[in-house]
């Protein structure tokens, strides 16, 4: 069944009558609603507040899932700030590195023999990469500097593309790059494996959209995919005697574990 509108005085009539909500200026609720909704402000951050009832504990008020929603923001913030360096360093090591073996010119990156193929999915990756990358080279753009690249040097080099491609694009060509590629870049990061990085990668992307899209991050949690057991869990005293992690594969410490991975040492002890 379709909900019915409610206005903003509707909605916080509903949270005080129905679920318990304490509101003790409505006028700066309403604010608060009218820049953040309703949707985004008590459905994102209304659980650690309520009882097994669904209703609010004793005592909980509107600034309190404010206060939440703002800490959120502010944590969110912050992560993306260091989620971006990861993706710029990660983006300038798989450019070196490629045009090292291979090349930098359009015939280098968009020759399909210079990726793993071995597989049927990986094999149409690559050509989903290939169009991706072949579009960002030859066709009409809003970014400047592709369409310079275009007009004074006649093509465009793998390391202006890399700077073009998402976060999501870049883990997708780090998985279908040929495992000599994929070893010689993890080999910048000495506590990590070829297969480990994929799935640090992964993280790493899931994070960062979670912040980008202004999603809840202190609840965020990986559900098709997780960090591996590695030696930043045993380090750090979280692998029980079977060999398994008590935090640090599906939730948001996993995240930060998969940055520790990826920062400098002086950038990860700034977060």
């Amino acid at each position: 069944m379709k909900k019915q509108f409610l206005t903003y005085s509707q909605q916080l009539d509903n949270l005080v009558r129905e679920k318990g909500l304490e509101v003790p200026d409505r006028q700066e609720a309403i604010e608060t609603l009218k820049h953040i909704s309703y949707f985004a402000l008590i459905n994102g951050y209304k659980e650690p507040f309520r009882g097994k009832d669904g209703k609010y504990l004793d005592g909980v008020t509107f600034q309190d899932i404010r206060a939440l929603y703002r800490f959120d923001v502010a944590l969110s913030s912050t992560l993306l700030r260091y989620l971006l360096s990861c993706e710029r360093h990660l983006k300038s090591l798989f450019g070196y590195h490629f045009i090292q073996l291979y090349g930098d010119s359009e015939q280098d990156y968009l020759n399909p023999n210079n990726y793993d193929r071995s597989t049927e999915q990986r094999a149409r990756e690559v050509r989903e990469l290939l169009d991706t990358m072949r579009d960002l080279a030859r066709e009409e753009s809003d970014q400047e500097y592709l369409g310079h690249y275009r007009t004074h040097y006649e093509e465009v080099p793998l390391w202006i593309i890399m700077h073009a491609l998402t976060f999501g694009q870049l883990e997708r060509l780090y998985w279908c790059a040929q495992p000599h590629l994929r070893d010689v870049i993890c080999s910048e990061f000495p506590n990590l494996r070829s297969k480990n990085l994929t799935y640090v990668l992964l993280v790493l992307v899931h994070l960062r959209n979670t912040c980008a899209h202004n999603n809840p991050v202190y609840t965020f949690r990986l559900k098709n995919i997780f960090l591996p057991v590695m030696s930043v869990h045993h380090d750090l005293g979280l692998v029980n005697k079977e060999g398994k992690a008590r935090a640090g594969q599906k939730d948001l410490f996993a995240g930060l574990l998969a940055m520790k991975l990826i920062l400098s040492g002086r950038e990860y002890c700034a977060l």
